[in-house]
């Protein structure tokens, strides 16, 4: 629906995941550049007490819609099944090895006693420990084989758990904190991208919200109607959207770097149809907070 974040896609992407039979490593998550804003920290209990204050707030201006995203939620989900999952194996092969382990150890003592007791016999006795001595031969040589095999696999699944791990830590929490302003909050005029007095009130709170929760990054997504051209929408959308970030640097002083803007056209629709009340729910102006210390 209109208020779940779920039903559109974030600015990022997520990865995928390394197998143990792949034996691939994950892909790095690109970092976004640093910027000369100070980002609180992690877990700080007293700003994330705020961030709820700052948010109430915002959902309090009429014409706005709020919605939350964790980026890369789910890939940390899916690495921490897989991480259960190669320990779940590293936990059977274990015993398997330890096993294997003395019955090599058997396999020697067994072939040095038919040695010893190879020199001391003869006739009959002889050729009947030299098939023995054989067999006790070839079943070292398998255990041995099977033991260095179980070796190499349960040192590479211990390697895809610290790499696995290591990653995962790696992985930067960043709350998404998405702002939606829709076609009535911001009237732009037909075919026109100058951002409207009417919005000021509301971009003003936007903007004093930004200064409050101090994001890593700010991108503003211009999206349109199906109406007219797939040219013309992008264009259009983009030019909002680049309205609308000089309006919010300008109020903020945030450094520049912090913005991105993309005009999305008709790509991200909240709702189909052709309507005249979905197609203006759909000329939207969006708004991403990117949050690192929650």
């Amino acid at each position: 629906g209109e208020n779940q974040i779920y039903s559109r896609k974030p600015p990022t992407a997520e990865g995928t995941l390394m197998t143990a039979t792949e034996g691939a490593l994950l892909p790095p998550i690109s970092i976004m550049p640093a910027t000369n804003v100070k980002i609180p920290g992690r877990w700080d209990p007293k700003y994330a007490q705020k961030f709820k204050e700052d948010v109430r707030r915002l959902d309090g201006v009429p014409g706005i819609v709020i919605s939350e995203y964790v980026r890369e939620s789910k890939l940390r989900e899916q690495l921490k099944l897989l991480v259960f999952d190669l320990k779940g194996r590293e936990k059977e092969l274990g015993p398997q090895l330890a096993d294997l382990k003395r019955d090599v150890g058997n396999f020697k003592e067994m072939k040095e006693s038919l040695r010893e007791s190879l020199r001391a016999s003869a006739g009959d006795k002889r050729q009947e420990l030299r098939a023995e001595l054989k067999q006790v031969r070839a079943a070292l040589a398998n255990a041995t084989y099977s033991m260095k095999s179980l070796s190499k696999e349960l040192a590479s699944l211990m390697m895809d758990v610290r790499k696995n791990m290591e990653f995962m830590a790696a992985l930067p929490i960043v709350h998404m904190l998405n702002i939606t302003a829709q076609e009535s909050t911001i009237p732009f005029e037909k075919g026109r991208a100058m951002v409207p007095e009417s919005a000021y009130p509301t971009l003003d709170s936007i903007a004093e919200a930004a200064k409050e929760m101090k994001p890593f990054r700010i991108v503003v997504e211009g999206h349109s109607d199906q109406s007219g051209s797939n040219w013309a929408n992008t264009r259009l959308s983009k030019q909002r959207a680049d309205a609308v970030a000089q309006y919010l640097r300008t109020k903020t002083a945030l450094p520049r770097t912090l913005f991105v803007t993309k005009g999305m056209g008709s790509t991200r629709p909240l709702e189909e149809g052709d309507s005249p009340e979905v197609m203006a729910r759909n000329r939207r102006v969006e708004i991403w907070f990117e949050l690192r210390g929650l």
